[in-house]
């Protein structure tokens, strides 16, 4: 059991290496849970069938994006490939990206204007093998620029204005259409980093996040 932000139980043995990542919701969530099926897939091939309840589409892909913006991992950007390749991006997960940004745990603009990441070793080593069809990382490479585009220019007027009030320091809740923004930690944990900062350093990074969102 490994230790961290993320804790990991690693299982090993002669033949396989198996890695397992609970996914504790530390800030809660935008929208009502739902259930779903074990898919076909997993029901052929391990003969069995389980119905969960798991957090809505909005929220998983929400959280999603902001992963893969930050770790920039194959398996994220895997995921993003596809969520594109089905078509635009519905409003529910794009505002739900938007919230998450609010809380991340870096700085708004380091997620919408990422610096690229070599990301060659993790596909060689930590996702090659662990899809049902190969895809190439040239595929995944293209899948980040993609989402490196998409980002920052996808976003409403009430969104980006939303961003720039909470690095402000004084948020305008009713930018967006979730109840209860206020109660949640990690944008008060964010609000709160926000008002310790100098003036100096407040106004640099307003600066910058307006450049971003071009506001």
């Amino acid at each position: 059991l490994t230790r961290g932000d993320t804790p990991k139980l690693l299982v090993a043995t002669p033949g396989a290496r198996v890695k397992v990542e609970p996914s504790t919701v530390i800030r809660g969530s935008l929208f009502p849970p739902v259930e779903s099926d074990l898919c076909q897939a997993a029901q052929d091939e391990y003969e069995l069938f389980v119905r969960v309840q798991r957090l809505a589409t909005e929220d998983l892909y929400g959280g999603k994006l902001c992963a893969a913006l930050d770790r920039q991992h194959p398996r994220d950007l895997f995921d993003i490939r596809q969520l594109h390749d089905a078509g635009e991006i519905p409003d529910g997960i794009r505002q739900a990206y938007v919230v998450y940004l609010a809380g991340h745990r870096r700085p708004i603009t380091e997620l919408l204007a990422p610096n690229r990441k070599p990301i060659e070793d993790l596909y060689a080593h930590h996702f090659a093998g662990m899809t049902h069809q190969p895809i190439e990382l040239e595929k995944l490479e293209a899948a980040r620029t993609r989402l490196f585009e998409w980002a920052a220019t996808a976003l409403s007027e009430d969104e980006r204005m939303f961003l720039l009030s909470i690095k402000q320091g004084e948020p305008d809740w009713a930018r967006l259409p979730f109840e209860n923004l206020d109660q949640w930690p990690a944008i008060q944990w964010k609000l709160h980093n926000v008002r310790q900062m100098s003036t100096r350093a407040h106004k640099a990074a307003l600066n910058r996040l307006r450049d971003v969102l071009e506001v």
